[in-house]
């Protein structure tokens, strides 16, 4: 699913060109395994212009072809020009590309720094942590939860997607901002919305030897969050104490409603304790943090925010 942000761009949107152009782009990263290219023609061709310090046009990007909504470039663009192992620096970057060109690929910094909270908050007393992100685009959400276990060595995040062309560019992005974490590992995993979510739980258990989880970011389709979290708590997968960070409690409210009655506390309902964090930038919208309290959890009280 389509991460949810300012507005998807769309070829209105974009500056337009009146007169027959012949527009090219291509990147390549090879020894990273990226390469792209788009060649478009036509009378109003949509054009969006990638900003320089100068102002001037690096390269052009045809939106009307750009089947993976601008990951590629993206992660191209913060390969080239941010410090490897700087994620701060690749993240100032990632967003500020994603803005200027009105890619609607990034969180934005108030939702980046709830999710490095949420993630930090369900960390486990000592030791290495295992975070599980799903939906994670082209990767800016998952450096945030690279820095929220930077300091736990050992520590393994996660992170789905179902488009593969996202995945990739996350791949190199996490990699190339997350590479020099001691001990990190971070798995990359092909999902689609419609794939077996059990059957992925147990290949994560048997085949990753992941049995339990510190934190968890939903991003995909929120329809299925509240099946997807009662399927991991059935398995003995979330840990007491562990977190979950779920976005666009504003703008997916009614997809949401099941998920968040299963969250707030309440005094039917004492295993967990959910806040709600509203969101200005890009756009208005809110994040929900769960903290699981499990079953025996009736002494832990807490109070829910909602949201109207």
């Amino acid at each position: 699913m389509a991460r949810q942000r300012w507005q998807r761009p769309c070829a209105s949107r974009a500056p337009v060109v009146t007169t027959a152009v012949v527009v090219a782009a291509a990147w390549r990263c090879s020894a990273r395994g990226f390469v792209a290219g788009h060649v478009a023609a036509g009378r109003r061709a949509a054009v969006l212009f990638v900003a320089s310090a100068s102002a001037e046009p690096l390269w052009q990007l045809p939106l009307s072809l750009q089947d993976d909504q601008g990951a590629g470039a993206i992660a191209e663009h913060v390969l080239s020009e941010a410090p490897a192992g700087d994620i701060r620096r690749i993240l100032e970057m990632f967003d500020s590309f994603s803005a200027q060109n009105r890619l609607g690929m990034h969180l934005g910094e108030e939702k980046g720094e709830l999710i490095e909270a949420a993630v930090g908050r369900g960390l486990p007393l000592s030791g290495p942590a295992v975070v599980l992100e799903t939906g994670c685009h082209a990767g800016d959400g998952s450096l945030r939860a690279a820095l929220a276990v930077s300091a736990r060595e050992g520590s393994t995040l996660v992170s789905t997607e179902a488009n593969q062309k996202w995945l990739a560019a996350a791949r190199a992005v996490v990699s190339h901002g997350a590479g020099s974490i001691p001990g990190f590992r971070f798995l990359p995993l092909q999902l689609s919305e419609d794939a077996s979510f059990s059957h992925f739980l147990d290949m994560l258990r048997n085949s990753q030897g992941i049995s339990r989880l510190d934190a968890i970011i939903l991003d995909q389709d929120p329809r299925q969050y509240k099946s997807q979290v009662q399927l991991m708590i059935r398995m003995g997968m979330v840990r007491q104490g562990a977190t979950i960070y779920i976005d666009n409690v504003v703008t997916k409210k009614p997809l949401l409603q099941d998920y968040l009655e299963m969250v707030q506390q309440s005094a039917q309902n004492t295993e967990w304790h959910t806040e709600i964090y509203q969101i200005s930038r890009p756009y208005t919208d809110a994040v929900a943090i769960s903290t699981y309290l499990g079953e025996s959890s009736e002494n832990h009280r807490g109070v829910a925010r909602k949201v109207d």
